[in-house]
C-alpha cells in the first residue's frame, strides 16, 4: 500500500478500514493533523484523505469520499464471520441464500 503526503512516498501497513477511513502504520515522518493525502490501496483503487489524528508510527485518514463496499469487503472478508456472511442487495435488503435462487436441479 502505498501513501503519499507533503511530497513524499511511503509504503505503509494499512491496519483498519472502514467506509470512512483508515489507520495506517509503519509511518516514519510525523503527518500533521489536516494533511492532504493521496493513498493508493490497490492498483486501481486510490483514495484521497486528511490526517485526522497521528501517534508515534501512525496516523488516522479521514477519506474525502466514502470508499466503495465492494472495496471495503475485499480488505475485510477475513475479518467476517465463519459460515455464511449475510449478503445485501443495492439497497440493503437481505438476499435469499443460494440454494433458494437455483430452484430444483
Amino acid at each position: 500500500m502505498r501513501c503519499s503526503a507533503l511530497g513524499s512516498v511511503t509504503h505503509d501497513a494499512l491496519n483498519d478500514i472502514s467506509l470512512g477511513g483508515c489507520m495506517l502504520t509503519g509511518i516514519e515522518t510525523t503527518l500533521p493533523t489536516g494533511t492532504p493525502v493521496d493513498i493508493r490501496l490497490l492498483k486501481g483503487v486510490e483514495v484521497a484523505g486528511i490526517v485526522r489524528w497521528n501517534a508515534p508510527g501512525k496516523i488516522g485518514v479521514e477519506f474525502r469520499d466514502p470508499l466503495s463496499k465492494a472495496a471495503l469487503m475485499y480488505f475485510t472478508l477475513d475479518d467476517m464471520p465463519a459460515g455464511n456472511p449475510v449478503a445485501l442487495d443495492h439497497f440493503g435488503r437481505r438476499l435469499p441464500p443460494l440454494s433458494r435462487l437455483r430452484g430444483p436441479a
